[in-house]
Formats: structure tokens, sequence, C-alpha cells
């Protein structure tokens, strides 16, 4: 066991040591944080370098994907810049509102990022998490709802995540929360 174990210690190495910002972010998109871990061990400079796909940091990759396990280790154990943004800009948080990403929502807020902060382009996170139809997306509405957020805050084009959802249960938690107006 401990020379398997060793072995494969010396192969994330190498295959880190050759291509660690491949290896990195494959790892931050699949949670696996043992890799994660080992590969920080060997090339902590690729913390914060943009991936060879997507444009993304290792936390933005991991948002997207929804890999939480990830997600925390990075905020908790690592100087991880939380205000890198990918390709376009969009930030964490606005990444796990897009994807409808609840639960590291929550993780993030607590570790202080702000559900409030609009992109350039005009929207905050809960408007990103209102754009989508599936249930994770009207939980991550909630998270943002419970975080503070405004259920009326409006978007750089003055209209409301009442006004942007197609979904029949964001509307409902948002109306519950005292949003007025438009929807559906």
């Amino acid at each position: 066991m401990r020379v398997w174990h060793a072995w494969m210690c010396a192969a994330l190495a190498s295959v880190a040591a050759a291509a660690p910002d491949v290896a990195f972010h494959k790892a931050c998109a699949s949670n696996d944080v043992k890799t994660v871990v080992s590969i920080l061990k060997v090339a902590p400079g690729v913390l914060n370098e943009i991936g060879p796909e997507g444009g993304q940091t290792c936390l933005m990759r991991a948002v997207l994907f929804g890999a939480k396990g990830v997600v925390t280790y990075l905020l908790s154990s690592t100087n991880v810049d939380v205000t890198i943004g990918e390709k376009d800009g969009y930030t964490p948080l606005h990444g796990a509102g897009f994807q409808g990403r609840a639960e590291i929502a929550k993780i993030l807020i607590a570790h202080g990022l702000d559900p409030l902060h609009q992109h350039e382009d005009g929207y905050a996170p809960i408007h990103r998490a209102a754009w989508g139809g599936e249930r994770r997306h009207t939980e991550t509405v909630y998270a943002f709802l419970n975080a503070g957020v405004p259920a009326d805050l409006k978007a750089g084009d003055g209209r409301t995540a009442l006004e942007m959802t197609h979904s029949p249960a964001t509307v409902r938690v948002l109306t519950e929360h005292g949003a007025s107006g438009g929807g559906l």
C-alpha cells in the first residue's frame, strides 16, 4: 500500500510538473480535493492561474462544476484570489448564480463575497440565478434572498429578477420575499 501511495504521489508530481494547470483544473472541476492539495504542494503557482479551458481559475471552475469540496478547501486553506473573473469577467458568485449552485453561493457569501455585486453588464448574481429554470436555480435565488439581497433588486436595465424569470417556482419564492410586478 505504501509503495502504491508513493508511486501515486510521484506520478501526480510528474503530471503537475509537466502540465500543472491541466491536471489542476481537471481536479478542480471533478471535485478531487486530494489531487488539488497534492498539485498545490508541488506547484503552488497554479492556484490563481487561468486554466486552459474556459479562461477560468480553479476556484471559478470548481464553482461552475459544483465542486463544493474544492471550493471549501480553496477558501479555507489557501489564499485564493476570489476577485479573478473568468474570460468575460464574471466572478465566482456570478458563476454560482448562473449555474444554480445554492450551497456554493452560501459558502462564497459566508467567505465575504458580495451578493449585491453587479457585473459591468448590469446583472447581479440573483438575476443570473433567476434566468435558470431548474430547481437548483430557484434554490439559489432563495439563498441570495436569505443573504439579504432585496427581492426587487434592479439590474442595469431596470428589470428585477421577477421580471426576468420564466420559472413558476422562482416567481413564488420572489413574491414570498416581497417582489412585486412583472414575472411570467
